[in-house]
């Protein structure tokens, strides 16, 4: 029964909000009112859905639409905490509760709106704190031998006591429910009919004892002044036929319609046509634990034609058996609905009575501001049925109408079901957003260029382009609607927002459609409701500030729009516009109450030239909040006219006399030919990282081309999910040269040693302390009691503590891991080494080092090459970069024993590649990296490295739907862990902490190099040939011999600071091998 929604409301015995407080409460505490349109995650597919918010002291209501009488869900903020979260479409946030693994995860459009209501929403649960200070609602034990549980049974033994004296009661009403053909079984007569004649008193106009507490649309709320426990009822006209809203009523299945608390619902037993038992499961009031009712429910029709359904608890649990404690059993006292026909019977007056046992001792003041809205169910009813428009012949209802009421499986709101997981789900969540591939801008400038994003909305804009993807590319949402003009329109309807979107062809050139939908002016000509549109500030060549006015509708006052526009081209030359509304009073102040402000959450263009480029398919879609309040069918009719807008501009187009100057214009191309500056680090205010370059304008950074010579030729920098793209020679200009021409070698060393970095300590690298195991023991007994408490099948029982042996095993193994604060960070933001890679190149000036080869190759058995100095110089800065040298493992950092370098062989001709490891690098002389590598790579080339040949061997034979999980297990044990396994040609740590490769031999100045993930190493160096280039030496022009090196970073392990000491030594050892290792005179 539907009245049983007021008691979904009651908490579980765990710490509960107190009273809500007004600005006139005595404690001078004021009283916090916001709401608005927020996302929110539901469902098993965690999608963002919108829904209305509604802040009202420390409790948080939200609503499947604005204008919903009773609240989807309610939230208690007493001890809650609110954190930013990241994600990659909206400004994000959390509600957590130390006392629950649950949690909400909210959103907006717009940073300022988020971070308002992350502060407002602090503040209630701070007020609720300080309100509340060391009480909670729990039940208190009181004086002498009562209890909570005896006080909560005195009440419904009151309530027992007085219905058993109902003959004593009102005459008339004895009457009224003694109707024919609506008989009770034998063995409930008694107490249901007790129950009637109760019910119908306290539904009358005229009873006494309730206290009118709020009147909105039409429906009056009371509440009980002397109840002991929540009692609530709500009054109001439904203009329905009564056999309509009876019908509705009665139908568990369609319940949810005006009852959307409920998360489960069944029938489980049928006593005939007018009696029966439902089960129903509402959801918690957050943090406390969710609420199922077993109630016996009845219905007749009364003397008078008054229809009255009824409801009270089931006295046994031989129905359905409690699920406490993950579900609390909660028992409704007297609950349901009086319909009574107005004199025509096309309506009636409802009255709509819960009084529930709230289980958990709230004070009764908290329960009439928390559950008051429960009393408009009346209004949810209403508006239930006036959304449902089947037509049909409607009957006078009585006693002997058939329903056809039947037992019903468990039905499941899949939607809530899944949307309050764990807080390990949601971590994981956040884990895979951050993980997730992103593309970046390549080293060679695409054809369509880089789109010129403005810094200070460049995240916005970034989010907007993600969400446009998802809106439009989700096809299974969109509801077709009509076909006019060649435009398809469809439309879904997002909680109260409506989306429209439009597909059609126009056989224009593209820059004149594109010219079209950017000039706010000219919208006019296509929107024939807009008033006004003019263009406020152009932010830069791509982006701009856009106003739109629109006219009124009837008695519906205007709206207008504050938004920012951006364009730009994807590559294969599809263009896209994306609007999204912004806040700028300053630049566009509001004209309420004669017009109101709305919000276009999401609006955009979608243009697709054709392979002659005079024609393009044009698909354009809307989501936006009109404010205020708008009846649905103007609402409706609005969003169902913006499709064909498409159609207008072609019209419009036909008529403009430019077209052809605009096609001879050409191509449309962004705006940007060189990567932009590098941008500056975003404020974390909002916990999320800047989105880096453009998700859609990218070129894989694996590809090298190159650059077309129409184009002038960009910087070859990239960054891949980091905020700042990282551009060695840069950074190392940048830094003080500490060289110079005049300067000896010792002189340098000597001058550099203060500004040094401390060499990594490897002294107590995994080395276990008492401690240390202590701690690993404690884990491991907590999961094994933890297990106990779990009922899992032997087997599965058995398996699983296999795996905690394992695991806590390889803890021992690897020793403790001693991370920074900063350490965790990095590793908990980026996932997998193809989501946060640094891509960057650092020029070199081999002026020095060619002469330094030369010199060292007079020694006959020498043949040092530039690709041996690169690695000793990379071993020496290293050693000095701890950070990098080193593996992850579940989540944690730790530091290498050595400092390994790994070298990449070709072998057969390029068709194969060797590794040649360099054990401690940094300790070996250029002549040793010299001779390791020549060794290694004949070794490998002969066919005599047997851990080649073993690898060979198995690679061979299996598929390659085989090859990839066995080498990422197999690196990860090998490359990560560091074990040995023979038969697999698996090396420990045989990758070391940098892998180097060369591409000069091929005539490449450069090329990026992607991180393989079973190679489980931090960096990939690659080495491009040598050339003449014209560089800047003391003020003049000079031609030098240049060496280009590209490096691909792991994020987890390098920021800019680690990454510009690095660039420092590296260039500083490359450029002058004497500080590596002095030249010795020739005897």
């Amino acid at each position: 029964m539907s009245a049983a929604s007021a008691v979904r409301a009651s908490l579980s015995p765990s710490p509960s909000p107190a009273p809500l407080v007004s600005s006139g409460s005595a404690n001078g505490s004021a009283f916090l009112r916001k709401s608005g349109h927020l996302y929110k995650k539901t469902g098993l597919a965690r999608s963002w859905r919108p829904r209305f918010f509604s802040l009202e002291g420390t409790v948080l209501y939200y609503y499947k639409r604005e204008g919903d009488s009773v609240p989807k869900g309610i939230v208690v903020l007493t001890g809650c905490r609110v954190r930013a979260t990241k994600d990659k479409k909206y400004y994000s946030f959390r509600i957590s509760h130390p006392q629950t693994s649950k949690v909400y995860d909210l959103a907006a459009t717009l940073p300022s709106r988020s971070e308002d209501w992350i502060q407002v929403l602090t503040d209630a649960a701070r007020l609720a704190a300080t309100a509340n200070s060391g009480s909670n609602l729990l039940p208190r034990q009181p004086s002498g031998d009562s209890s909570p549980r005896d006080l909560r049974a005195s009440s419904v033994d009151a309530f027992h006591s007085s219905s058993s004296h109902w003959s004593t009661t009102d005459p008339a009403v004895l009457e009224l429910v003694d109707a024919p053909g609506a008989a009770l079984p034998n063995d409930l007569s008694e107490r249901m009919e007790g129950l009637l004649v109760e019910f119908v008193s306290q539904a009358r106009d005229d009873a006494d004892g309730w206290k009118l507490q709020t009147e909105q649309r039409d429906v009056k709320a009371y509440v009980r002044r002397s109840s002991k426990i929540g009692a609530f009822k709500g009054v109001g006209f439904i203009a329905h036929h009564p056999h309509k809203v009876l019908k509705l009523v009665l139908e568990l299945s369609r319940r949810h319609t005006f009852d959307p608390q409920l998360l489960a619902t069944q029938r489980v037993h049928v006593f005939d046509d007018h009696t029966w038992v439902d089960h129903l499961t509402y959801k918690a009031v957050f943090p406390a634990a969710a609420r199922d009712f077993v109630n016996m429910t009845h219905w007749r029709v009364l003397r008078d034609g008054s229809m009255v359904v009824v409801a009270t608890f089931a006295e046994k649990n031989r129905f359905v058996k409690s699920q406490e404690p993950q579900i609390v059993r909660g028992k409704i006292i007297m609950a349901g609905f009086l319909l009574t026909p107005n004199e025509d019977y096309t309506g009636v007056h409802a009255a709509y009575i819960t009084k529930v046992d709230v289980k958990a001792g709230i004070p009764a003041s908290l329960q009439a501001k928390m559950f008051i809205k429960q009393a408009f169910v009346v209004d949810g009813l209403r508006k239930a049925l006036d959304d449902d428009e089947t037509s049909q012949q409607w009957e006078k209802v009585t006693n002997a109408t058939h329903f056809g009421i039947s037992t019903t499986e468990c039905e499941e709101d899949e939607e809530e079901a899944g949307s309050s997981r764990s807080v390990d789900a949601m971590d994981q969540d956040d884990q895979d957003d951050a993980s997730s591939p992103t593309q970046s801008r390549g080293s060679v400038v695409p054809e369509e260029g880089f789109p010129d994003v403005p810094e200070q909305f460049s995240e916005m804009i970034e989010k907007g382009v993600a969400r446009m993807e998802a809106e439009m590319n989700d096809e299974s949402s969109w509801n077709f609607i009509a076909e006019r003009d060649g435009v398809k329109a469809y439309t879904k309807v997002d909680g109260s927002l409506t989306a429209a979107k439009g597909v059609g062809y126009l056989p224009f050139h593209p820059r004149a459609i594109l010219d079209q939908v950017l000039d706010a002016a000219k919208r006019k000509l296509v929107d024939p409701q807009l008033a006004l549109g003019m263009r406020l500030k152009s932010v830069n060549a791509q982006t701009n500030i856009d106003y739109l006015e629109f006219k009124s509708i009837f008695v519906v006052a205007g709206r207008d729009f504050c938004n920012l526009s951006h364009w730009r081209v994807l590559p294969g030359g599809t263009i896209i516009v994306v609007v999204q509304s912004i806040e700028d009073l300053a630049l566009c102040p509001l004209k309420e109450p004669k017009i109101v402000r709305g919000e276009i959450h999401l609006a955009c263009t979608k243009i697709v030239p054709n392979a002659a480029y005079d024609g393009a398919e044009v698909s354009t879609m809307a989501k936006s909040d009109l404010k205020g309040s708008i009846p649905a069918r103007i609402a409706g009719k609005a969003a169902a006219e913006q499709p064909f807008v498409i159609h207008r501009i072609g019209e419009t187009l036909k008529k403009s006399r430019d077209l052809e100057k605009l096609a001879a214009l050409g191509k449309v191309t962004n705006m940007l030919f060189e990567l932009p500056p590098q941008q500056k680090k975003r404020s974390a205010s909002l916990g999320s990282a800047k989105s880096s370059s453009s998700v859609t304008n990218a070129t894989p950074t694996s590809r090298s081309t190159n650059v077309p010579a129409s184009r002038p030729k960009s910087a070859t920098v990239v960054a891949q999910t980091a905020p700042k793209p990282l551009k060695m020679d840069t950074i190392s200009r940048k830094i003080p040269q500490v060289m110079t021409a005049s300067t000896s070698s010792a002189a340098v060393a000597a001058e550099s040693k203060p500004n040094e970095p401390d060499v990594m300590d490897l002294s107590k690298t995994g080395k276990n302390t008492v401690s240390d195991v202590a701690v690993y023991a404690v884990q491991f007994g907590g999961a094994i009691l933890a297990l106990k408490t779990v009922g899992l099948p032997a087997v599965v029982h058995f398996f699983v503590v296999i795996l905690l042996i394992l695991f806590f095993g390889l803890q021992l193994h690897l020793g403790p891991s001693h991370m920074s604060p900063r350490r965790k960070m990095m590793i908990s933001t980026f996932g997998a080494p193809d989501s946060g890679m640094i891509l960057g190149t650092l020029q070199l000036d081999m002026t020095k080092t060619k002469k330094y080869i030369e010199d060292r190759r007079k020694v006959p058995e020498c043949h040092l090459t530039i690709t041996h100095i690169v690695l000793r110089a990379l071993g020496e800065a290293l050693s000095k970069a701890p950070s990098v040298n080193g593996h992850l493992v579940f989540g944690n950092y730790y530091p290498a024993p050595t400092v390994d370098i790994s070298c990449l062989v070709a072998v057969g001709a390029g068709k194969d590649l060797g590794v040649c490891r360099l054990p401690e690098v940094d300790k070996m002389s250029l002549q040793d990296v010299c001779n390791r590598v020549r060794g290694d790579a004949t070794k490998i080339r002969g066919g005599k490295d047997k851990g080649q040949e073993d690898r060979n061997k198995i690679m061979s034979v299996l598929p390659t739907y085989i090859i990839r999980p066995m080498l990422n297990f197999f690196g990860w044990l090998g490359s990560a862990c560091g074990f040995h396994i023979a038969p697999v040609g698996v090396e420990p740590y045989m990758f070391g902490s940098c892998m180097v490769t060369s591409v000069g031999m091929m005539g490449l100045d450069l090329a990026f190099s992607p991180i393989t993930p079973y190679s489980q190493v931090p960096m990939l160096v690659t080495i491009g040939s040598i050339g003449d280039k014209a560089v800047v030496v003391d003020g003049k022009v000079e031609v030098r011999s240049m060496l280009t090196l590209t490096t691909t970073i792991d994020h987890r392990f390098v920021d800019g600071s680690e990454a510009a000491r690095m660039a420092k030594n590296l260039k500083m050892y490359v450029e002058d091998p004497t500080i590596l290792e002095p030249m010795v005179p020739a005897a």
